[in-house]
């Protein structure tokens, strides 16, 4: 990096904006992650930030949205990767069904959006499971009698400060689509769809934070709602699972 300063410095005669800087500073740590190879010769550096030392403003313009559409993919990559691990409750899965619930899953999210310098907060998203019909999922007719049982729920999300705050959510597998669960596709610059129909919103500064609601919430669970929600999760397990063959 102390290298890439340099250049930033001797690259032109107008020097570049602090923008520019936190760009090019991002695309690095979003390139490590990811896996990306740099340029190894000074004059590489220099054709992929800044140019020589007669860099317009217009060049400066074009290399930070270049810069700005790294980013975006990597981001986009990273969502991916945490989307396209298979949901389940992870407690009442039978058989070699594996995967993680919503809560799991974003917190691996939070956790690979930190990594590569976006700040991020959580918020529980009060829904009924039942409801999940109005946003277009068709459950088989007896997990949807379950579902209709099962009391209020709180589903895990996202909120990423990546130059403004984004809900991000990544909670339906690819292959749900085909019954209707809204898979998120994250362009990186705008609010992904909630996986549920909202009740109520409760933000989180921190996972703790999240970890302790839920706590208080089973806590206060009764004997006749555990076996409520048991029995629907388990049934809601087998069907995703039949959903991937």
């Amino acid at each position: 990096m102390i290298s890439v300063c340099a250049n930033l410095k001797n690259a032109s005669t107008t020097p570049p904006s602090t923008q520019q800087v936190c760009l090019l500073t991002r695309y690095c740590l979003l390139m490590i992650k990811c896996g990306t190879s740099f340029p190894h010769s000074q004059s590489g550096w220099r054709r992929i930030t800044f140019g020589t030392r007669k860099t317009s403003g217009a060049r400066y313009a074009s290399i930070a949205s270049r810069s700005i559409m790294a980013v975006n993919q990597a981001l986009q990559k990273l969502h991916r990767e945490v989307r396209d691990i298979p949901f389940i409750i992870p407690y009442f899965a039978t058989g070699k069904a594996t995967g993680e619930s919503c809560t799991e899953k974003h917190r691996h999210l939070g956790v690979s959006l930190r990594s590569v310098g976006v700040s991020v907060q959580y918020a529980s998203v009060g829904f009924r499971w039942h409801e999940l019909e109005n946003i277009g999922v068709r459950y088989p007719r007896s997990v949807l009698h379950l579902a209709e049982t099962v009391p209020k729920s709180y589903h895990l999300i996202c909120k990423a400060y990546h130059d403004h705050p984004l809900i991000v959510d990544a909670t339906w597998d690819a292959p749900l689509a085909a019954a209707g669960f809204p898979v998120n596709d994250w362009d990186g610059v705008s609010d992904c769809a909630l996986a549920v129909l909202p009740h109520d919103i409760i933000p989180h500064q921190t996972f703790a934070e999240r970890e302790r609601f839920t706590k208080r919430l089973r806590a206060a669970y009764s004997h006749d709602e555990v076996m409520v929600r048991a029995r629907f999760y388990c049934a809601l397990n087998e069907w995703l699972v039949d959903l991937r063959r």
